[in-house]
């Protein structure tokens, strides 16, 4: 494989991960919606994201509420850590301003 190739299939895995990172974006705003403002104001950011390894050796992030119940998860695995990292960002910085679909 030339480095060329190798350049182009890492832009591609990036690329797929940005892309699961926007889907999983999608299921997280109403799992913000679950967490009373009470407990947020009482103990400040009580939001947090966790990154750990699953079976696979892969990274994955989940977002736990201050009492510690998990209300958000990446769904998938991604091979390197920066990955979940950016995936990560790409929700905290788009949480903000996404609008609700309410569909019921």
């Amino acid at each position: 494989m030339t480095f060329t190739e190798v350049s182009d299939m890492a832009i591609l895995t990036r690329r797929a991960a940005l892309k699961s990172a926007s889907g999983a974006f999608s299921m997280l705003v109403p799992a913000f919606l679950l967490v009373s403002r009470r407990t947020v104001s009482a103990q400040g950011s009580a939001l947090r994201f966790e990154i750990y390894r699953d079976k696979r050796s892969g990274f994955r992030w989940r977002l736990k509420a201050g009492n510690g119940q998990v209300i958000a998860t990446s769904g998938q695995g991604y091979k390197a850590k920066a990955d979940c990292r950016n995936a990560i960002d790409v929700i905290k910085r788009g949480a903000s301003s996404a609008s609700i679909d309410d569909q019921v």
